[in-house]
């Protein structure tokens, strides 16, 4: 429990695990006013062998933009992708928040729901501060449609409207993450943060709130792949620990609490692209933060063109790489 912190118990509120200690956040009882499907069922033989995927993408609801974006750019490739491969997407939607009461908006997102498909809003309003609490409730979602007897997800990857994702490097990463393995099945996938804590600035925490000079191990947020057998014990951990500022920090502090691992490539978030991304760094990252919806456009035709063949890396041919082996396998710590 943070310090110096003492929430109020919810004594009324069943806890997932009874050895996380008193529950004090009720991640349970959301509503999700406009929804998803559930994940879709996997029970036969072919299936048996795939590696089902699911996918949130953690939005606003005024970033009709970034979500357009998104699915005319690597959404629709990873869809394309998964479904003739090892590799299962078997769902998928944006998270968002309630809309302050802006009716405009709230029924654009309606339309765009009714068009797609694929947006899950939740009961919330949907700001900075809370964005714990929406993590929280898009895990509890996946938990009750996701992790069920004819579907339990070998992992769930939550990354932000402002990411883009390399789906060949991340198809190519799942496919080589041993999940059969016991010491594999809580794990977090991610880039690691330096784990400072800061005293000014714009993740400013009091002392009162954290005393130590530096946080458990935790992933940058913008993109996660969880492994799926550690959404119940991410969801009971943040049942039980008390929300934090900063959505990424405390599900690292969920992570510890739960026991779920985390492990770091620096090139699973590899950083800000502000322009269009050089065949190198397509090459070299499973996904890139993106300063604009322009900028999501752009690295898409560059992943594209360094996949046909138009472009070329020179690390790989100083390096006697084969050029054909377009992909690359990501060592985690």
């Amino acid at each position: 429990m943070l310090a110096s912190q003492q929430p109020s118990l919810l004594t009324h509120v069943k806890p997932l695990r009874n050895d996380f200690g008193p529950v004090v956040n009720d991640v349970t009882s959301f509503h999700y006013p406009i929804d998803i499907p559930p994940c879709r069922p996997t029970n036969n033989s072919v299936d048996d062998d795939q590696i089902k995927l699911f996918l949130v993408i953690i939005s606003a609801p005024n970033y009709f933009d970034k979500r357009e974006a998104i699915r005319q750019t690597w959404l629709t490739q990873l869809i394309q992708s998964t479904s003739n491969n090892k590799v299962k997407l078997v769902g998928h939607g944006f998270i968002v928040g309630l809309t302050n009461n802006n009716v405009n908006v709230q029924k654009r997102l309606q339309e765009e729901s009714a068009k797609h498909g694929d947006i899950l809003q939740v009961d919330m309003m949907d700001t900075y501060a809370d964005l714990s609490r929406k993590v929280a409730a898009a895990l509890n979602w996946i938990n009750n449609k996701c992790s069920t007897p004819t579907v339990m997800m070998d992992f769930v990857l939550k990354v932000d409207d402002d990411v883009y994702v390399n789906t060949r490097n991340l198809m190519t990463t799942i496919d080589n993450l041993n999940i059969s393995s016991s010491s594999q099945q809580l794990t977090v996938y991610g880039t690691s943060a330096d784990g400072i804590v800061r005293r000014e600035g714009k993740f400013k925490v009091n002392p009162d709130m954290w005393p130590w000079s530096n946080y458990p191990p935790y992933s940058m947020g913008a993109f996660l792949l969880m492994s799926g057998r550690s959404i119940e014990p991410l969801l009971a951990a943040a049942q039980t620990t008390p929300y934090f500022p900063f959505e990424d920090t405390y599900l690292g502090l969920c992570a510890d609490k739960a026991a779920v691992k985390m492990r770091f490539s620096p090139r699973a978030l590899a950083g800000w692209v502000d322009r269009r991304p050089g065949p190198c760094h397509v090459y070299n990252s499973i996904s890139w933060l993106t300063q604009s919806v322009d900028v999501i456009h752009k690295s898409h035709l560059a992943t594209e063109e360094f996949y046909k063949g138009v472009t070329v890396c020179t690390q790989m041919l100083e390096t006697a790489i084969d050029p054909n082996k377009t992909t690359r396998k990501f060592v985690f710590t």
